[in-house]
């Protein structure tokens, strides 16, 4: 990916966080338990707006308060190629927004005694691959584990930028790295990379 289709895919990252922050703006107006046509109605037309202003193909969105789903609907495609309509059960990559996401869950497990940060991370994915020296759930959150990232040559890292649908996107992720050597040893050395 060159430098200007990097720059045009953070932008629409930027807009869709933006859009993101309009839609929760939007549901916590709502007072009652219930998403009303109107909130819906207006829901649809700012992700309609979205997408067109952003060139995005498909979008699955959901509305959750207070821990109760409300609402959920598909828009566009979730795979353009075969003409497959997304809906409310469309999984998409979300690429490094999920690193946040993952963040604030496996820190509530951690507060409540469900995953141990320091263990291995075989413990609770047991098909990552091994490597040379023990890894931790905390050292692959914290980019401490040693794991390399994209390599500089698209020609030679097909996976940047691949739009490709995966069945089994964690074992995708695995299989990305599972081969190569640490760059360093885990916990020595901060090396971002997407895969922790």
């Amino acid at each position: 990916m060159d430098w200007l289709s990097q720059r045009c895919a953070r932008g629409v990252y930027l807009k869709f966080l933006v859009g993101a922050a309009f839609l929760c703006a939007l549901v916590s107006q709502a007072q009652d338990q219930t998403l009303s046509p109107e909130k819906r109605g207006q829901i649809e037309a700012a992700v309609s707006k979205f997408m067109a202003s952003t060139h995005v193909p498909g979008l699955s969105v959901a509305v959750v308060e207070d821990g109760k789903y409300e609402w959920a609907a598909g828009f566009g495609f979730a795979d353009l190629e075969n003409n497959i309509p997304a809906s409310e059960h469309t999984l998409f990559r979300l690429a490094s927004i999920s690193k946040s996401l993952t963040a604030v869950g496996a820190m509530e497990l951690s507060e409540h005694g469900k995953l141990e940060l320091d263990s291995p991370i075989q413990k609770y994915c047991p098909s990552f691959p091994q490597k040379s020296a023990p890894i931790t759930t905390r050292q692959v959150m914290g980019h401490l584990g040693g794991i390399r990232h994209y390599k500089s040559d698209l020609q030679e890292d097909p996976e940047v930028g691949n739009t490709k649908h995966f069945d089994n996107p964690i074992q995708a992720g695995l299989d990305f790295f599972k081969n190569d050597p640490l760059v360093a040893d885990p916990g020595s050395h901060f090396h971002y990379s997407t895969q922790g």
